[in-house]
């Protein structure tokens, strides 16, 4: 067994006898009591030593096996991105899962690999009690693990994930079947199959057929994404939800980039590489002169075929601007019926999202052909680095009474399987 893992699995132990400790307290209706609370705190001191411990031994193991000629993720499993993340090639076998599908949750994800949250705090009481002041012992022993001597909060692992599956429920790439890749370090590798095998037909013994299976690599290297959110001090200390406000203002700010990024994104740094500037994935051409307005399914229908022709799976979604959306839903038959979708798509979703750009963004602005991204969207991976940070900056609005809270994150897009998209541009509004 590999040491790493035998790691986690300590960690593991010890979180389940602190946990047993903390239910058993409540169970009671009472608090803590001292030697309770010493042993809690020696609990706590151990799995925290551990966190260091395994990511180094991670590191090294993922070294140990690029030089063996094995690739291995760093964040310690074995799993394929470009085939779904069981080790499907080389033998490979995947111990847990290093990625999340669009239902699964980062807290489960982090809890499971030892995390202790205390389930009576919640992201934004960490937020209100920073810049406010802690307003019981919960508040303040978790303030006691982040703050630092620049005024700094690093949010214990759990709690930053709270925030990021909020913004993953309201990202439009994550609904369209888009996975999340929990990143332990500043970069991770995962297996990429460019070239499969191909088996052949043997006679009684006969030589078995030999066939080269080309591997790549796929890299994240998280880059940083930041926001400034302000509210006013009364509002901090009266607000009955403010808790749940400040969360998801800052999942919300953090998820219209995330998803504007994973379309969009140059790829020159600090901004990750989105579809539309991703080598290999395909364009079909509605109107290659001008562009032109929705008039049928059969763009979506023959991105379909592009995808199935380059052994892609079956799309999981189309994106696109609410304006292209509206004219595929007003779309009718002969006699003035909605026009019904061909069997192939009739249940692929369509999602519509603003960061599909409709105009030229001037000041006056004029429309322009719009992109339409039909693709399976499995193949679409998030890095995100949970080492989330909060800053209280509480000069910058101070003659308006106001705080203001910094927060940022690391992430990361790649694309497992740049043939499994297709986009389709030149979508222009219908003639009033």
């Amino acid at each position: 067994m590999r040491r790493s893992l035998k790691l986690r699995r300590r960690r593991a132990a010890l979180a389940t006898e602190a946990r047993a400790i903390l239910d058993g307290a409540e169970q009671a209706g009472r608090d803590l009591n001292t030697e309770e609370r010493t042993r809690f705190d020696e609990l706590e001191r151990q799995i925290n030593e551990l966190v260091g411990d395994i990511e180094r031994e991670e590191w090294l193991e993922s070294t140990e096996a690029e030089l063996d000629g094995t690739l291995r993720p760093a964040t310690g499993g074995y799993g394929n991105p470009a085939r779904g993340g069981n080790g499907a090639a080389g033998g490979l076998a995947t111990e847990e899962r290093d990625y999340l599908e669009p239902s699964d949750r980062l807290t489960d994800y982090v809890e499971r690999r030892g995390a202790t949250p205390d389930r009576n705090l919640r992201f934004g009481n960490l937020a209100r009690a920073l810049a406010t002041g802690a307003r019981n012992d919960a508040e303040s022993r978790a303030l006691e693990k982040g703050i630092d001597a620049a005024g700094g909060y690093a949010v214990p692992e759990y709690y930053a994930a709270e925030v990021i599956d909020l913004m993953r429920s309201k990202t439009a790439i994550v609904r369209a079947g888009a996975r999340t890749v929990p990143l332990l370090g500043d970069k991770t590798h995962f297996l990429r199959v460019e070239g499969d095998p191909i088996a052949g037909w043997r006679l009684e013994a006969a030589k078995v057929k030999e066939s080269d299976m080309t591997f790549g690599r796929l890299t994240f290297e998280p880059q940083s994404l930041a926001v400034v959110v302000k509210a006013s001090r009364e509002l901090l200390e009266d607000g009955q939800n403010v808790e749940g406000v400040l969360a998801h203002s800052l999942a919300e700010a953090f998820a219209l980039e995330l998803d504007r990024v994973a379309l969009f994104g140059s790829g020159t740094d600090p901004e990750p590489r989105g579809l539309a500037n991703t080598p290999g994935i395909q364009t079909l051409e509605v109107n290659p002169a001008a562009g032109a307005p929705v008039s049928s399914y059969a763009p979506i229908v023959q991105a379909r075929g592009l995808m199935l022709a380059a052994n892609a799976n079956e799309p999981t979604a189309a994106i696109m601007a609410p304006r292209t959306a509206t004219e595929f839903d007003e779309l009718v038959d002969t006699t003035g019926q909605p026009l019904q979708r061909p069997r192939s798509i009739e249940n692929l979703p369509f999602l519509s999202t603003t960061l599909v750009p409709t105009d030229d963004g001037e000041e006056a602005p004029a429309e322009v052909p719009s992109s339409v991204f039909v693709g399976d969207y499995s193949q679409l991976w998030i890095g995100i680095r949970t080492a989330f940070r909060l800053e209280v900056l509480r000069e910058m609005f101070a003659d308006t009474m106001q705080i203001a809270f910094l927060a940022h994150l690391r992430a990361d897009i790649q694309v497992a399987q740049p043939k499994a998209f297709v986009e389709i541009p030149g979508f222009l509004p219908a003639a009033d």
